[in-house]
């Protein structure tokens, strides 16, 4: 599925501040499984073994690229959005609340990776051999590449060092 321009508007309009707002909404009113601070970090530690295992450096964007936390968020909202029409509903519900002038949202509670990973749970999982060798493994749904490869391309950008 893919979502309307609109939609695709609204999230491209968001700040970075906005976007790590909305995600965060999103992915709580979705009541998605998010690690807590200690396994976030443990995680975090062994991210970039977990990406070049998994081969996911290869959708590592060019050197000259970063990538904000922000940018991070508003790649995992597309992609959510895209999911079901349930989804951009909530997406956009969550945009409408994140923005309205008179609602203020206290700061963001978790790491955007860790709210990213929650949306994308469905569609990677961070594993740990046997060996202590981490990993990530990749179950494609029907989706469209680009959503897919954008999310996961903007989450390698953002976690490993440029130039690898």
């Amino acid at each position: 599925m893919t979502i309307s321009d609109p939609v695709q508007e609204q999230i491209a309009a968001l700040n970075d501040e906005q976007a790590i707002q909305v995600l965060e909404l999103v992915v709580e009113d979705a009541q998605l499984p998010t690690p807590d601070a200690a396994e976030w970090h443990s995680i975090q530690s062994h991210l970039g073994e977990a990406i070049t295992a998994s081969h996911l450096d290869l959708y590592q964007p060019n050197p000259d690229t970063t990538y904000s936390e922000g940018d991070l968020a508003r790649a995992a909202l597309t992609y959510h959005a895209e999911s079901s029409p349930d989804a951009t509903k909530t997406v956009q519900q969550a945009i409408q609340y994140a923005s309205s002038a008179g609602e203020r949202f206290d700061p963001v509670t978790l790491a955007v990776g860790a709210l990213a990973i929650a949306v994308m749970q469905t569609e990677v999982k961070l594993k740990r051999d046997t060996h202590g060798k981490w990993s990530f493994e990749l179950h494609k749904k029907a989706m469209r590449d680009s959503t897919l490869g954008q999310v996961i391309s903007t989450f390698v950008g953002h976690f490993l060092p440029r130039g690898k």
